[in-house]
């Protein structure tokens, strides 16, 4: 997301939605993809409230 604002913590373009999709369970044993959805979500989340007017 260079040049749009993102490494400075602010929302220069309008915020539409997001789309996470994790791997199969069967392919995915160690859980990493879950614990990386869920912070990614979180992440966004709070940028979003955080650039709310």
């Amino acid at each position: 997301m260079a040049g749009h604002g993102y490494e400075s913590g602010r929302l220069d373009l309008p915020f539409v939605g997001i789309d996470l999709v994790e791997v199969a369970p069967d392919h995915e044993q160690t859980g990493s993809t879950t614990a990386l959805d869920a912070q990614l979500l979180l992440n966004v989340i709070g940028l979003v409230l955080h650039n709310r007017s």
